[in-house]
Parts: structure tokens; C-alpha cells; sequence
């Protein structure tokens, strides 16, 4: 058996072990392994580190990881509803086309990370910064993402109704043809960002900076601005 191998049989173990007894694992390095297909389900764990490695079609449902490492991790077409995520580091994960519902990703630093085609209803990254990665065709309606940072992120064609995002920082995002129909954006920071095409209908956006962006053919019709901010954008649709 080779050393990776070991490794893999080893971190199989601790984790259906911890399982088993509903124990909490502590600085497990998963680091580089191959666990696709894997069932980790209500696994509870900290300061694990799992750069690069491979968890694509695995089941993380209801599992907790606090303080862990997640560079460049494979999180494709995970089922990870009502994953637990705390303090975690995801540089340049993949969660693309990965089941989030209910997931609560908080005071994490997600830096290009891909979550394109992902179901993120729901869910909570509250103080989370998911800086330049992408949400493309996600949904990610009704969660919660107060004081987020979103710059540089695209979310082109996503579904983000009724979510909340007071004090969120969207600059030089792109919100191309989004659905964002009741969203909350109260104090956020748009500062360049494209909205152009997106469905604003509802949504409330008193208090947020609105400097250079862009609204071509967007739809603002019940959408609540500070006093004198919705004509000027009227000239830009």
C-alpha cells in the first residue's frame, strides 16, 4: 500500500469512527486524497486540512468544520445541505453545481472560490468574502449574506430574491440579468458594479453607494432608493 493510500485508509477510519460516536475529529490532514463518493455525513471537525483535496459527489449533510484549510479543494456536486463551515479557508475551491441549502459558510475567506450552478437557498455567509470567485446561474435566494464582500464576484444570471445583504460590498461585480426581486441591500457598496439586464423589482437599496454603475436595461419598478437616487438611475436604464 502506498503512503497515500495509508493516508486515505487512515482518514476513512477517524471519520467514520467520529461518526459513529459523534465525536468531534481535531487536526486531521486530508490534504491531496482522493475522497469522491464518500458518505460524511453529521462528521463534526476542526482545524482540519484539506488543501486539494478531492471530495467531488460526496455527502456532507449536516457536518460542522471549524478552523480548517480548503485551498483549491474539489467540492463538485457535493450534497453539503446544512453543512456547518466556521472560520474556514477556501481559496480557489470548486463547490460548482453542489447542493448548499441551508448551508451556513460564516467568517470565512473564500477567495476565488466557484460556486456557479449552485442551489444556495436559505442558507448563511454572514461576514464571509468570496472576493473575485463566481455564482453564476446560482440560486441563492433567501440567505442571509450581512456584511459579505462580494467584490469582483460574478453573479451573472443568479437568482438572489429576497436575501438579505445589508452592508455587503459589491464592488466591480457583476449582477448581469440577476433575479433579485425583494432583495435587501441597505448599505451595501455597489462602487462600479454592473446590474445591467437584472430584475430589481422590490428590492431595497437606501443607504447604498451607487457611484459608477451600471443599470442598462434593468428593471427597478417597487424598488426603494434614497430620496432623489431613482431618477438618476431612471436616465441610466
Amino acid at each position: 500500500m502506498s503512503e497515500k493510500e495509508n493516508r486515505r485508509a487512515v482518514v476513512m477510519r477517524k471519520l467514520n469512527e467520529a461518526q459513529l460516536n459523534q465525536e468531534v475529529v481535531d487536526k486531521l490532514d486530508m490534504s491531496e486524497l482522493d475522497l469522491t463518493f464518500s458518505d460524511f455525513s453529521e462528521v463534526m471537525a476542526e482545524r482540519v486540512i484539506g488543501d486539494l483535496v478531492k471530495m467531488r459527489a460526496s455527502s456532507l449533510m449536516s457536518a460542522s468544520f471549524f478552523d480548517s484549510e480548503f485551498a483549491k479543494a474539489d467540492f463538485r456536486s457535493c450534497n453539503l445541505e446544512h453543512i456547518h463551515m466556521v472560520d474556514c479557508r477556501m481559496y480557489e475551491a470548486n463547490f460548482s453545481q453542489a447542493i448548499l441549502n441551508g448551508a451556513t459558510i460564516t467568517i470565512s475567506i473564500c477567495f476565488d472560490a466557484c460556486f456557479d450552478d449552485t442551489e444556495f437557498s436559505n442558507g448563511e455567509v454572514v461576514g464571509s468574502s468570496f472576493n473575485d470567485g463566481t455564482f453564476r446561474r446560482a440560486i441563492f435566494k433567501h440567505t442571509d449574506a450581512e456584511q459579505a464582500d462580494f467584490s469582483g464576484v460574478d453573479f451573472s444570471d443568479a437568482h438572489l430574491s429576497e436575501s438579505k445583504f445589508e452592508k455587503s460590498r459589491f464592488c466591480y461585480a457583476n449582477l448581469s440579468n440577476v433575479h433579485a426581486e425583494g432583495a435587501n441591500f441597505t448599505n451595501a457598496d455597489f462602487t462600479g458594479a454592473n446590474l445591467s439586464g437584472g430584475i430589481f423589482s422590490g428590492a431595497d437599496f437606501t443607504g447604498a453607494n451607487l457611484e459608477h454603475t451600471v443599470w442598462t436595461g434593468s428593471k427597478i419598478d417597487g424598488a426603494i432608493f434614497d430620496v432623489g437616487v431613482e431618477e438618476k438611475i431612471q436616465l441610466l436604464l
